[in-house]
């Protein structure tokens, strides 16, 4: 990747950027492309390495567009919530829905209201959770199951943590929920069967480094194995605790461990300090393990995060997309 090539290279590669794309009129190509040369406008200041270690690549603001000509009152989830369905949703597509959050149940309606009006057409959803499945029956969406070549073209839901200032910008779904458990299995399938997964992120949510817990799904007959197992992986930098049913738990998970219909249980790898920077490591790590269902941890997967702030939202996304953006393709 750019950040590893030799300074001259940068600089090339850079001169190369500015030269081409330095007078591109950014409202008359796609978003996704749009944001890409709105990130490289920095480069000639800054230079690509420390664009990418400031790497505040979209803190694009596209709350003017989302509600051109609305007449309801502003509301920052659902304005959100009809800028990712307008940028990235189209006729046809199989969809991969969550409903983890307000912005991504917006979405599931503005869907199901594009659809109604006849403006989308042809469309069918994957959901991630119980809860999503549930949404998507009450707004009429047909839903389907992951197809059997294994894609699907778009999926969007909630992430529990972003990290901004990574280049791949890497994201952490599948914590404990108050209510309803998230299925981290189901959540994995889908948004690694993908073209492209968008998240919302509350700013909250936003962090340079990681320094919540890591949910990983296991098998529930061999967890204390599992949990012994990565417990010596990690010993010194975190502690491994089985999640509960509801509320809080000793570290072995209480009287009541949360227990999924096939007999699951998930562990929280919980850093007991910010979480050292080698995501792809402690991934390979957790993968290695015996009895390690899924996690949720994804590392080079999002494709963008659209933050909600008390105001107004922005949109993150990682250099890695920019880098594999058929702008930069040299003919």
């Amino acid at each position: 990747y750019v950040s590893q090539k030799k300074t001259s290279s940068t600089k090339h590669m850079g001169h190369f950027f500015m030269q081409r794309f330095s007078n591109l009129d950014t409202s008359k190509i796609p978003y996704r492309l749009s944001y890409a040369t709105c990130a490289l406008s920095s480069l000639s200041k800054s230079g690509i390495h420390s664009f990418l270690e400031e790497r505040r690549l979209s803190t694009l603001r596209c709350q003017a567009s989302a509600h051109e000509g609305d007449s309801e009152p502003h509301n920052v989830e659902r304005d959100a919530a009809k800028y990712m369905v307008e940028s990235y949703v189209r006729s046809g597509m199989t969809l991969g829905m969550g409903a983890s959050g307000p912005a991504a149940r917006a979405a599931i309606g503005f869907i199901a209201a594009k659809l109604s009006e006849g403006s989308l057409k042809d469309i069918k959803a994957v959901p991630l959770s119980n809860m999503a499945a549930t949404e998507l029956a009450f707004h009429g969406i047909p839903i389907t199951s992951i197809p059997l070549n294994g894609k699907i073209d778009f999926a969007f839901d909630y992430v529990d943590e972003v990290d901004e200032l990574d280049y791949a910008l890497p994201v952490i779904k599948g914590r404990h929920g108050e209510l309803v458990q998230p299925n981290v299995l189901q959540e994995r399938s889908v948004i690694e069967a993908a073209e492209l997964f968008v998240g919302f992120a509350d700013e909250a949510n936003v962090v340079s480094g990681f320094k919540g817990p890591v949910p990983i799904m296991i098998d529930g007959d061999y967890w204390e194995d599992i949990a012994e197992d990565l417990d010596d992986i990690f010993i010194g930098e975190a502690t491994i605790w089985r999640r509960p049913e509801v509320g809080t738990a000793p570290p072995n998970g209480g009287d009541n461990p949360y227990i999924t219909t096939n007999g699951e249980n998930i562990l929280d790898i919980v850093f007991e300090a910010a979480m050292p920077p080698d995501y792809d490591a402690i991934v390979a790590k957790i993968e290695d393990v015996p009895g390690v269902v899924a996690h949720g941890f994804y590392i080079k997967k999002t494709h963008a995060v659209i933050v909600i702030q008390e105001d107004n939202y922005r949109t993150l996304a990682p250099f890695l997309t920019v880098a594999k953006s058929k702008l930069f393709t040299e003919d």
